[in-house]
């Protein structure tokens, strides 16, 4: 089966869009918080310059982290088999570029182990074939609104997009490629939501998390490679 560009980077953008939407807020409102921080501490103005040299110094190691994330993504490319899946969730797969850019992350990001990243990709593929069974699908306008505001803060280089043109710059792809991919993890995303939604309005008696832990529990889960299978366990 052939799977184009598109569908082999768009894991990325599962976690890039919290790049794309969260991070230009909380870059910017940490920028802000520490600026007055600074203000605050005027008679102290050693400590102000060592705080934005700190600032500057952690947004280079940051484009610096996420330009060797896109390289090492598109590495992947010219391996063999990383486009043949090795989990089956509900009928959806997980491919073995999949499970690889989650090794990547684990080992540049820290914020995860690998395994732990595998179980979310599982969690995010059974709730997608939860929502995909109750015909939910997400509002085109809320799409379309997130994607003009990704290109907007990117035409206007916002405060925290610097990693995003690093990954970018990493995987050699344009500004055109990056929202045509960032599009798909905006239906997953909002349909997400939706289903949220409509879950809540259902089952009142039961906590969102909850249910997803219901749905991920009966969903149908295959591991066709073995030493997933063996991290897993």
């Amino acid at each position: 089966m052939h799977i184009n560009k598109k569908q082999i980077n768009v894991l990325f953008f599962k976690s890039i869009a919290v790049i794309s939407m969260l991070i230009l807020m909380s870059s910017f409102s940490g920028c802000v918080h520490k600026e007055t921080m600074s203000m605050d501490t005027d008679s102290e103005g050693d400590n102000s310059e060592i705080n934005i040299f700190e600032q500057e110094q952690n947004v280079k190691n940051d484009i610096e982290s996420w330009l060797f994330i896109g390289l090492k993504v598109r590495e992947l490319d010219s391996r063999p088999g990383m486009n043949e899946p090795v989990i089956l969730v509900d009928g959806y797969s997980i491919i073995k570029k999949e499970i690889e850019i989650q090794k990547i992350y684990s080992e540049c990001l820290n914020n995860a182990t690998i395994k732990e990243n595998i179980v979310s990709l599982i969690r995010e593929k059974a709730i997608k074939a939860e929502a995909t069974r109750l015909g939910v699908q997400p509002p085109r306008e809320k799409i379309e609104a997130y994607l003009e505001q990704v290109k907007r803060s990117l035409n206007e280089k916002t405060i925290g997009t610097e990693t995003i043109l690093a990954y970018m710059e990493g995987l050699e792809i344009t500004q055109e490629e990056y929202l045509s991919m960032l599009e798909e993890t905006a239906y997953d995303m909002y349909q997400r939501e939706e289903l949220r939604i409509l879950l809540e309005s259902l089952h009142k008696e039961k906590d969102y998390e909850e249910y997803v832990n219901e749905i991920v529990k009966r969903a149908k889960i295959e591991i066709l490679d073995a030493d997933i299978e063996k991290l897993l366990r």
